[in-house]
Order: C-alpha cells, then structure tokens, then sequence
C-alpha cells in the first residue's frame, strides 16, 4: 500500500548510494548510505524484538509491528517533509534556513532515533518505573539523551559500547558531510545533543543566537500535535490493528506546511487549508487510545506484565535492553509470579475482567485515586490494599489487582496551540479560531464543571477494572455444573457473595475508603449495586453452561 497522497514529494528514482527498504505503508523506501549505517547498529536493530504495541495484539491480532518499523517509517516520513521545505524556501533568501543534505540527514537522523530508549515492552516498562520508588525517574527520553549523546545526566561520557555507538556514528556522518557539502552553516545539527533535541521536540543549540533563530522550526517536526512520530504511529496502528480511525490524511498536512519567520523566530506552521486534516488526526488519536490502547485484556495483560517485573527485582538499567520475549524468557526462568505470568501471556489466559465503571463516585473520590498515581510509594499501598482484597475473597497475594490507569484524551492544548497561520492577516491561529464549534466540545464549558483543572482527573478515566484469575474460581464452577434450577441459583448467589461481591465492594470500601466519609454509600447507591450483581451472576451463569 503506497500513500498516492504524498508520492509527489518522494524520490521517483532512489538516488546513487541508497538501499531500499519496503515498508507496508509507504512501499519502497529509498535508504541514503548514512540511513542504513545508522540503522545497522546493535542498539537500533533491538528495536526489532519490541512491539510497537506491546500486548494489544492478545486482541488485535495484526498489531505485531515493532518500534524498529515505526522508526523508519518516521524516518522516511522526515524526507518527505524534507523535500515540501525544499518546494517552498526561496534558496535565494539568504537569510532563510538552508534546506541543504545537511538538513535532510538531521531530520532523517532524529526521526529514526526518537524512539531508541524504550525498554521491553514499551510503555509498560516506563510505567513499571514510575510506580517503583527507586526508579520513578527512569524515562525512555532520559534514555534516549544517553544512548544518542553518550553522556549521563551530568555530561559525562559514558564509557560502554552500547552508549557510544550512535555518537560515534554521528560523529562520522558529520564529518563526510563537512567535507562535501559546500554551505555548512548548519553543520552542528548533526551533533549527538542536536539530533537528541529535534527527536524530543527541543530547538537545536547551534553556534550563535542567529542560527538557533533560524532553525527553532526544527523542534516542532517530530514532537508536535502534527509531528512525524504521530502521523506515522496513529497510521500504523490504525493499519496494522485493523480499526478503522477515518482517513489520516499524512500527505495534506505535509503538503500544508509552511515555514514563516515570527517573533524573530523561524517557526513551522499549518496553512488555513490544512485545519480539516489537523482535526481528523486529533479525532483519530482519541478514537485509537479508547479503542486499541486502552483495550481490557491488553490492560490485564500490562498489569500482569508490571507485576512480573517488579517480581525480578532487577534495576531498569540491567534490564532495558532486552526484548519482549528475552523479559518473557526471564519471567519463565523465575519460579513463582513471574513464570506464571509468563505462561498467562504466551497462552493468552489472562485474568478475567470486572468492568466498575464508577464515573458516578470518581468526582468524589478523585483526589484518592490520583495519590495512588502520583505519589511516591502511593501504588505499593493500592498493591497492600489489593491483596488485602484478594484475600477477603479467599484468593491468593498477588492474584487481584485494580486498573485505574487514565486515558489521555485529546488535551485542550492542542487546540489551543497556534499551529496555523493566516496569510492575509499575518498573524498565528489555533484550531478554536478556525473552528468555533470545536469549543463547544474541548473548550472551558466542557472542561469547567464545577471543579478546578487541577480535579479533572475524572475526565480521563474511561472505566475502572478489576482483574482476577479464574482459576481461582474455576473449582467452583465445576461443582456447580452438576446442579440445576435453583441449587444451581443459589450456588451461584453463594459464589458471588464469597469471590466477586468482595473484589467489587473491596474497591469502594478499601481502595476509596468511602466508609470513612459516608457511612450509608453502599445502601445510598444499592441500585448501582444491585446492577453489578446482576452483571456478574450473568457471567458466572454463562461459565456454568
């Protein structure tokens, strides 16, 4: 499948020098020498073995690409942008940004690395080290400053094979380029620390005020609400998975780029023209997050996946840089939780799924659900909680957990943002200007419901799960198989009293701890749980049959 959108602005013929690479998406891809050097290195080719989606495939079965792929597309997608700049840029504008070889091998270059600090399993293993203590500051970013730049925090060189590869790399490529490119006043874009800047959405540091000035642009090409890293991975995804997000136009919001100097500052803004396609791409991206990311068994899955990490015992910086299966054939070479886990991933049986949905008590309780987020240590308590729960139910330590993980939608900030700019009045707009009607859904009326922006954290809260093994009730299930009519009712209502009533009134009464602020809650909202019951004795009737 080729993008006929955007052929215009690809290279017809690939030049001398360059491979080819077929991707899924965009058809043949042509790969300059330094592309390929690039992509050669043991710390890229990692990125083969981690899944772009890490454990959605359990559901969407197509999602098995990897970061490694997503990488060269973004790659890819950086010269065709590339070659738009280069339509447009009046080359005899001296005091413009030079679209030169150098320029394209930046993008090129921090595009395809953007992603090369994640860890297994992606954004679990991130989330894995935000809720333990000691590795709360550990960020595929941080990890990408290091692996890019070779140096640690404090600008020390980091003396490892793994950490100096990609510098050194650079390091070449800048200098073939210095010897045979004859306009070099933008050479310094191809240092580590500046290929590091344009992958995380920071303006380059190059020689002097001016030139930093001049190409400022550069910052908004990967990371951005329009950047090369959204538009390739909401398109792949969405490909791939199979779920349909609408039509991610790449091609009009490429082709709709302008470069303008403003505030002294050369800035990459989006014609007027291009504000339907900048909408449908901001629509898609909270259409893929509630439908494919946030999907319940990859939740599970991920929860699962968290825990067993966090049975390894293992510092993130041992551990990073293994693949998915390496962790999973780790997990299968520890006895207890983590083999268990293992199997439960490979084998698909994951744990069962209660959906809470209790939008109606998250504005009241928001503020203890957040702590368990957001403070330091908070998730070892909800964990305590958890298996305080687990066995009020009868099951084991560690086989109950609760997914409270928010969905983040689509933030006001990118429509608030300006990112377009009018040519006749010569000013930047944001996408509320252009489109009024969008306020009604993302502006201040739909955001200020009686409590302050720093209490919306039930906004992005889709539902609440809790997730069990069923082999913890599957013994029950048998027997209840020989009865019928109402042995069968009554063993039922039995079953849920003793395993399932205690996970769901567990959440309320030891998680919210609600009891401590209205003692009637649970005969205030019987009728909710009167439904819950209803809910779960339905599927405990259906395991029975």
């Amino acid at each position: 499948m080729k993008f006929s959108d955007i052929s215009k602005f690809a290279k017809k013929v690939p030049r001398k020098g360059t491979g080819l690479y077929y991707d899924p998406l965009y058809g043949y891809v042509p790969l300059p020498d330094y592309l390929r050097e690039a992509m050669d290195l043991d710390v890229f080719q990692r990125l083969q073995g981690i899944q772009q989606l890490s454990t959605v495939y359990l559901t969407f079965r197509g999602a098995v690409h990897t970061r490694f792929d997503h990488c060269v597309g973004t790659a890819y997608l950086a010269s065709i942008l590339f070659n738009r700049l280069r339509e447009f840029v009046d080359k005899s504008d001296t005091d413009a940004p030079k679209i030169n070889s150098i320029l394209e091998a930046s993008i090129s270059l921090a595009a395809l690395f953007h992603d090369v600090g994640h860890g297994p399993f992606g954004h679990i293993f991130e989330m894995f080290c935000r809720r333990e203590r000691k590795f709360k500051d550990w960020t595929h970013e941080k990890m990408a400053k290091k692996l890019i730049t070779g140096q640690d925090e404090t600008g020390n060189d980091i003396d490892k094979p793994s950490f100096v590869q990609i510098k050194t790399v650079l390091e070449k490529i800048r200098i073939r380029f210095s010897e045979s490119e004859p306009d070099r006043e933008n050479i310094a874009l191809l240092k580590p620390m500046n290929i590091y800047n344009i992958a995380s959405g920071n303006p380059p540091d190059l020689d002097s005020p001016a030139l930093n000035n001049k190409y400022y642009f550069l910052k908004d090409i990967i990371a951005s609400s329009y950047g090369l890293d959204r538009l390739d991975y909401l398109k792949r995804d969405a490909y791939f998975s199979g779920v349909n997000t609408g039509n991610i136009d790449i091609g009009e919001i490429i082709s709709n780029l302008i470069l303008k100097e403003y505030d002294n500052k050369y800035k990459l803004f989006l014609k007027i023209e291009g504000m339907p396609a900048l909408e449908t791409l901001l629509q898609a991206r909270n259409l893929v997050y509630r439908r494919l990311y946030h999907n319940s068994v990859h939740r599970s899955a991920q929860e699962l996946i968290i825990r067993g990490l966090g049975a390894l015992q293992c510092e993130p910086e041992k551990i990073c840089f293994l693949t998915d299966n390496e962790i999973l054939t780790q997990f299968s070479e520890t006895p207890g939780l983590p083999s268990d886990i293992s199997n439960r991933v490979k084998f698909r049986v994951l744990y069962e799924n209660i959906h809470l949905c209790p939008h109606l008590f998250i504005k009241d309780h928001k503020a203890t659900l957040q702590k368990y987020r957001e403070k330091e240590g908070e998730w070892l308590v909800l964990k305590g909680l958890e298996d305080e729960i687990a066995k009020n139910a009868g099951m084991d330590k560690d086989s109950v957990f609760y997914d409270i993980e928010i969905i983040p939608a689509v933030k006001r900030a990118d429509f608030t943002e300006e990112i377009f700019f009018d040519e006749i009045e010569g000013i930047p707009k944001n996408l509320f200007d252009l489109a009024p009607h969008l306020d009604m859904i993302y502006g201040d009326d739909h955001y200020d419901q009686g409590y302050s922006k720093a209490e919306r954290f039930n906004e992005s809260v889709s539902d609440i799960i809790v997730c069990f093994p069923y082999d913890k009730i599957e013994g029950d299930i048998e027997k209840l198989r020989t009865k019928v009519d109402a042995d069968l009712e009554n063993g039922i209502d039995d079953l849920y009293k003793n395993k399932l009533e205690p996970l769901v009134k567990g959440f309320f009464s030891k998680i919210l701890k609600v009891t401590e602020s209205d003692s009637g809650f649970f005969e205030k909202h019987e009728d909710y749980f009167s439904k819950m019951k209803k809910k779960c004795v339905k599927y405990l009737t259906a395991l029975t049959h």
